[in-house]
């Protein structure tokens, strides 16, 4: 049977990570999920992707499967304000005041320039 693998608030939704269904294609496989876990599935499903043994993204829903089929369902992740990414700073999740952004080992600042040793 092919196996429908959910996550995030799709996953919280329907209550369990995968289930498994007899059916040919990633719409049967879809419809099946749809009915089984009702209208707040189908919202928090809305503008997800669906991709096929992980490695490809699937556009149309007559798509066939087989047994050993896995399909997942990835719903749009939140990632904050980028420009405080740019910028260098992120904010404190204690008191929200800004702070520099760590810097990685061995890394300079762009305006100081290297001088040698002498």
């Amino acid at each position: 049977m092919a196996r429908l693998r959910m996550f995030a608030s799709v996953k919280e939704v329907a209550g369990v990570d995968q289930i498994e269904v007899d059916v040919s294609t990633v719409g049967g496989l879809v419809a099946e999920a749809d009915g089984r876990f009702g209208s707040d599935f189908v919202r928090a499903r809305s503008g997800a992707k669906l991709w096929l043994n992980e490695e490809t993204e699937v556009d149309d829903l007559a798509t066939p499967i087989g047994r050993e089929d896995v399909v997942a369902i990835i719903p749009p992740v939140s990632g904050g304000d980028d420009s405080k990414k740019r910028s260098g700073s992120t904010r404190s999740r204690t008191n929200g005041t800004s702070k520099a952004a760590p810097k990685s080992p061995g890394t300079r600042a762009a305006s100081r320039p290297r001088t040698a040793k002498r």
